[in-house]
């Protein structure tokens, strides 16, 4: 990776334990690819995806990178941040939020698109939606990763975790 990412130190959230996942897409046809499961009480780091010089990419880019960063927060990590969404920093507002270690495939009215959940804080409250993965990705958009906290990491920050 010669090229330099974006990178903006931003607050991290700590989450609850899980409850399972709460919006199964699979009610309405949809098949789930992949899942990251919440183990523990794991904190949550907030990135950005874009390279020197670029103003988006395509969603497959996107999630390439988001695969390359390694520890993908997914949807069941989105459902326990909306339960717990007071703890959002305002700073993340202006962002939608991407959890890429879960995604779908529609098999009803978009057969064959692939979603990745975000979380939406444009409005007075966040809302969970399901972004398609053939659009446009911009800076307006952070990626969703996950930490535990140990003695070998104390101290690790958004800066220092993989960008």
């Amino acid at each position: 990776m010669s090229a330099t990412a974006e990178i903006q130190v931003l607050p991290t959230v700590v989450l609850r334990p899980p409850a399972g996942l709460i919006n199964d897409k699979r009610k309405d046809g949809w098949e789930l690819l992949e899942d990251t499961p919440i183990e523990g009480a794991p904190e949550l780091l907030f990135a950005g995806f874009l390279r020197d010089g670029e103003d988006y990419v395509k969603g497959d880019v996107m999630f390439e990178r988001a695969v390359e960063l390694g520890n993908r927060a997914g949807q069941q990590h989105a459902e326990r941040l909306l339960a717990q969404q007071k703890s959002i920093p305002n700073e993340l507002r202006k962002f939608h939020l991407v959890f890429p270690g879960t995604k779908w495939r529609d098999s009803g009215g978009h057969p064959g698109y692939l979603f990745v959940p975000c979380l939406n804080g444009s409005g007075y409250m966040w809302e969970l939606s399901w972004y398609w993965l053939g659009d446009v990705w911009n800076s307006r958009f952070r990626l969703v990763r996950y930490n535990y906290k140990s003695s070998f990491n104390i101290g690790l920050s958004p800066q220092s975790s993989g960008f």
